[in-house]
């Protein structure tokens, strides 16, 4: 593969939860999970695509 396409940064309406029945996190397509106080964490997804090679590093850092 030598493109990747990042449609979701993150998905609100589907906060995470410590408890995996009611994670709603688990389907969500965004690179960070929502916690529920309102902070946002980064998935293993979200530094996969930051150490994407371009032409300027990580695809993130543009």
């Amino acid at each position: 593969m030598d493109t990747a396409f990042l449609f979701t940064y993150a998905s609100y309406s589907y906060p995470h939860h410590s408890d995996p029945v009611h994670d709603l996190d688990l389907a969500a397509y965004g690179v960070v999970r929502c916690l529920p106080d309102g902070s946002r964490e980064p998935k293993e997804a979200f530094h996969a695509y930051a150490a994407w090679p371009g032409p300027r590093g990580g695809a993130l850092s543009r």
